[in-house]
């Protein structure tokens, strides 16, 4: 029997709600739990109330208010994955602390441990709302400097940490290559694999510190979006000390498209031959590594986006759907005939 696509959506919807019940009642239950158990050990003081934050991945978030010390952020993983995400974010903040330039461009850690099988976070609370709608040129700018903030402060000296580079996208790949469900597909992934060793084989490369999921969610304001006043940068789970920061750049601005991460992805692989400097041009933020292929970088944003996504759904198995529009459409594009693999591993002048 073929079932008509506009039948597709009403089977599937049941499921992904029920998914999104299920994790929805689990991080619930880890973070009631979570705030018991500090408050009981005096990690947490002076408790007046909590309440659970919006999120889509293996962790609960609890925004805490209490009495000594302000507003505070709970972070508590229910899965091994996001247990090595919060020690990631947690190592991270250590380091951007000790960095004058962008250390209140980050949210101040406090206590960092383990609550038995959970392992959990506490820091303090940054001002403002995220940016998530504000799709102005002066809230994108704004969030993009930030960003090249830290990564001009972070950079290391050119060609000094590729391989850590080629570890990360490696590590992605094998996700990648696991929720392939075609012979097809597969073998993009191992070419895909070559094109990006080839591109990324660059002499000079800068590499700094990267967000690793760097969008308007995940970028706190206070302010109007055309004259914020202070900007910080949340959740740095997907982080690391030694990444390209044009990926970061390449990733908020695919996130913004209003075509959707996936289809914004094919549009710049649709579109070869340019440096990732030419492509930025119109953006007053520094690029560290202008002479990258533009579709290179949005071939990584899409690789580092899909393994965020796949590691989020480490205890609840990512749903066909997700696979087949975030996955499997931009895998198509790249094993399509139009040349676009050839291009990411193409050098630039």
């Amino acid at each position: 029997m073929v079932v008509p696509p506009h039948a597709i959506g009403s089977l599937v919807l049941p499921v992904v709600q029920a998914r999104a019940w299920r994790r929805q009642l689990v991080r619930q239950r880890a973070g009631d739990e979570a705030i018991a158990a500090l408050t009981r050990s005096g990690r947490i003081r002076a408790v007046e109330s909590w309440t659970s934050l919006p999120t889509l991945g293996d962790t609960a978030v609890l925004r805490v208010r209490t009495a000594r010390e302000g507003d505070l952020i709970v972070k508590v993983a229910v899965s091994t994955a996001a247990g090595q995400g919060l020690d990631r974010h947690a190592h991270l903040l250590g380091h951007l602390a000790g960095v004058a330039a962008v250390r209140r461009a980050v949210p101040e850690l406090m206590v960092v441990g383990d609550l038995g099988r959970h392992r959990y976070v506490v820091e303090r609370a940054v001002p403002g709302r995220p940016l998530t709608g504000a799709r102005g040129r002066g809230a994108r700018a704004a969030a993009l400097r930030t960003a090249a903030q830290v990564h001009a402060a972070t950079a290391g000296p050119p060609g000094d940490a590729t391989g850590v580079v080629l570890a990360s996208v490696e590590a992605d790949l094998a996700r990648l290559g696991r929720v392939c469900r075609t012979a097809t597909h597969r073998r993009t992934v191992d070419r895909l694999a070559l094109a990006l060793a080839a591109g990324l084989d660059t002499p000079g490369l800068v590499t700094s510190v990267v967000h690793g999921d760097f969008w308007s969610g995940n970028v706190l304001a206070v302010g109007p979006a055309d004259e914020l006043r202070s900007i910080s940068i949340v959740d740095w789970e997907r982080g690391s000390l030694h990444g390209l920061p044009e990926v970061d750049q390449v990733h908020y601005l695919l996130t913004e498209h209003p075509v959707g991460f996936s289809a914004a992805v094919r549009s710049w692989l649709d579109a070869p031959g340019t440096t990732i400097g030419e492509r930025l041009a119109d953006i007053d933020v520094p690029v560290l590594n202008p002479r990258l292929g533009s579709a290179l970088c949005a071939a990584l944003a899409w690789l580092s986006h899909v393994g965020a996504g796949l590691d989020t759904a480490r205890r609840f198995r990512a749903g066909p759907l997700w696979v087949r529009t975030e996955v499997g459409a931009v895998l198509d594009t790249l094993g399509g005939r139009g040349g676009a693999l050839e291009d990411l591993a193409e050098r630039r002048g």
